[in-house]
């Protein structure tokens, strides 16, 4: 069971899932590599204001104040929860806001076998990157003893710019600059739906299937040493679809309802002096998940809704006044994040299809050449994943996860026999207080390819090295809606060497920092 879809990242930006599966077949990568010209100024812009904007928000549109868990390291009912039929559905646009990163990487070729006729050539560049996106999207989520059910759907256009400037070394040679500009559109949709059905308690079958259209538009500029000024557009047409079947073994539940029922019982304590028992929280969780059916039914929900929570709990509300039922009502605004308890692995085999289109005019100087490439990539997949959820306390998550995955392409014309790739990552949730959430996240992943046999293809050695380090919170000004700021900082190692009559070695290694504010807006979160 995959707890954060490929629509939904989980590590990082992008996801641990969405990295492992989502990738094409093709390596080395190739980069577009900005320039870094007075980008210091530029940050420190950036930062100041999303420094304002979250305190004309919180100055201006002032939220309710937190009375705070009573005693935050109580969560024995997060173990003993067991599950009514229930979930929950929201309809969001995400505004991706400004996005600004950039990179400074380091490249070193080596050309010969020995010493004795051995070439080096460095080279290196910096990159400033600035982007927006705004992104509608859709999440349904149902959950019971017996099954669970995530279906995820959601649109996105992004215009990214980008400007690098890159210098050349050689031996003996004069030092040569390279500068490049470049923009593109981005349209597309995405699918993804999971569903796992439990043979017991600890075991279950899992089927899953994403689905992508995207159109990408975009202009590149180049002037540099060797082809001089050379222009391009690129139109590019992708569909793909990724299905999958397994076996898993354990169990994640999602508790977020049960912290809710421990924020009435903290409510309830100030008003009355009282407490709710363990029995009456589980079952005002269970209640919980119920809200929505009071609202599509009765004129006056929240009078019938609790009445019957009163009802569950031994009457304990009937003497409260209507002022003490609208204190305890803003424990549905209150922003809790998702969270959950347990543990599991995942055994899955999988097959990937891909389906791409592109056009791409190219003018070199007074030379114009215009090429169309086509071409369909099939892949079988075995992998496997494993999670752990575990709340520290009321106000601290931390989740584990990691992901093996071997890719064995099915063309023929594919370069590689096999492919593997591995990640592992630690997030960290913390609820600051009632309207502040802090997510941090360390990841790293792991690549690596083995070519198919050809006589012209010698000894080929290749890899890459990833770690991410992510850092972001969000401030909930309402109930429908958000601000969240992100920093994020990233080392990516590459190694490539190719044994042929002469070796010819290749290693490059990127630092990229990224920055990025925005704002979420939901239309519609409901439990049922």
């Amino acid at each position: 069971m995959k707890y954060c879809p490929k629509s939904c990242p989980n590590f990082g930006t992008d996801g641990i899932a969405e990295l492992l599966k989502s990738s094409t077949l093709s390596y080395p990568y190739s980069y577009n590599f900005i320039t870094l010209q007075s980008s210091n100024i530029y940050f420190m812009r950036i930062l100041f204001l999303a420094f304002t904007l979250l305190q004309v928000s919180s100055l201006g549109l002032k939220g309710q104040e937190s009375i705070g868990f009573s005693d935050s390291s109580n969560f024995q009912q997060l173990i003993d929860y067991r599950l009514p039929s229930w979930g929950y559905s929201q309809f969001s646009i995400n505004s991706g806001g400004l996005n600004v990163s950039g990179q400074k990487t380091n490249r070193s070729n080596t050309q010969g076998r020995y010493d004795i006729n051995r070439e080096t050539q460095d080279q290196t560049s910096s990159s400033l990157s600035e982007r927006f996106s705004i992104s509608p999207s859709y999440f349904r989520y149902e959950e019971s003893e017996q099954r669970i059910l995530q279906l995820s759907t959601s649109a996105n256009f992004t215009h990214r710019f980008q400007e690098s400037n890159s210098t050349t070394f050689e031996e003996e040679e004069e030092d040569r600059d390279s500068e490049t500009r470049s923009f593109d559109n981005n349209f597309s949709y995405a699918f993804n739906a999971n569903y796992s059905r439990y043979l017991s308690d600890r075991i279950f079958l899992n089927g899953s299937l994403y689905g992508n259209i995207g159109y990408r538009f975009g202009r590149y500029k180049s002037d540099n040493y060797n082809n001089g000024l050379q222009k391009s557009n690129t139109n590019r047409r992708n569909i793909s679809f990724d299905p999958s079947i397994g076996i898993g073994f354990g169990r994640i539940r999602n508790v977020t309802t049960v912290l809710r029922a421990i924020r009435l019982k903290e409510r309830y304590q100030v008003v009355t002096g009282q407490s709710l028992s363990d029995a009456e929280i589980l079952k005002t969780a269970e209640q919980f998940t119920k809200y929505p059916a009071y609202t599509q039914t009765y004129d006056r929900p929240e009078k019938y809704f609790w009445g019957d929570l009163s009802s569950i709990i031994n009457n304990k509300l009937d003497q409260l006044g209507a002022y003490d039922l609208f204190y305890f009502e803003d424990v549905f605004d209150e922003q809790l994040g998702a969270r959950f308890e347990g543990a599991e692995v995942l055994l899955t085999v999988g097959y990937r299809y891909d389906n791409s289109l592109q056009n791409r005019d190219v003018k070199v100087e007074e030379n114009r050449n215009e090429m169309r490439q086509f071409s369909i990539q099939r892949v079988a997949d075995l992998a496997i994943d494993a999670n752990i959820y575990k709340n520290l306390d009321l106000k601290n998550q931390v989740h584990i996860g990691f992901r093996n995955a071997g890719l064995f392409p099915l063309e023929k014309k594919d370069n590689f026999a096999w492919q593997f790739r591995s990640e592992i990552g630690l997030s960290w949730l913390y609820i600051l207080t009632d309207r502040w959430n802090i997510n941090n996240t360390l990841a790293s992943s792991f690549y690596t390819f083995g070519p198919k046999e050809r006589l012209n293809t010698g000894d080929i050695k290749s890899h890459d090295l990833n770690t991410r380090l992510i850092s972001s919170i969000t401030y909930f000004i309402e109930n429908r809606m958000g601000i969240t700021g992100s920093v994020g900082l990233t080392n990516d190692y590459q190694y490539d060497r190719q044994h042929l009559i002469n070796s010819n070695v290749n290693t490059t290694h990127r630092f990229i920092w990224n920055f990025q504010l925005g704002i979420v807006y939901y239309f519609n979160r409901n439990l049922f």
